[in-house]
């Protein structure tokens, strides 16, 4: 994303700015964990992008994980959900790895069935960034056509 950003906004006037929960939150006891995150980093948020690979993540009181409450709440908020799921082996060496692996094969196949539009599959680091700096063009050039022409 910071070398999209670096060679695109001057000329294309966008910028992709990552919100993460690790970053951009700070302690706080008024509230739901995830519940904070969703108002605070995820609500003013355009696009979601969300990769698995052998587990879902945290559970939340609301969802299976944290970050499937924040896909829910991107799709019924109408907002684009980029998903992507990791197809490199896991290694078996635990039966808990094993359960959070089933969870993300049930997600996979929840996403098909309730058609969760273009879902996409990497296998290394570097086709995820391939893929990934796709995504950000198209992005992009999404909103660039949703901008007013400036120069009329």
């Amino acid at each position: 994303m910071t070398e999209w950003n670096i060679e695109n906004t001057r000329y294309r006037n966008i910028v992709f700015v990552p919100q993460l929960w690790e970053i951009n939150s700070s302690p706080d006891s008024r509230g739901r964990a995830q519940g904070q995150i969703n108002t605070r980093l995820l609500d003013p948020c355009d696009v979601l992008i969300a990769l698995f690979w052998k587990k879902t993540g945290t559970p939340t009181k609301v969802a299976q994980s944290g970050t499937i409450e924040e896909m829910t709440r991107f799709r019924e908020a109408g907002k684009r959900v980029c998903l992507y799921f990791c197809e490199r082996p896991i290694e078996w060496g635990d039966k808990k790895t094993l359960i959070e692996a089933a969870k993300v094969l049930d997600l996979r196949q929840k996403m098909h069935t309730v058609d969760a539009g273009i879902i996409d599959y990497y296998t290394t680091p570097e086709s995820l960034q391939v893929k990934l700096r796709r995504l950000l063009n198209d992005i992009a050039r999404e909103y660039e056509s949703l901008a007013p022409d400036v120069h009329s």
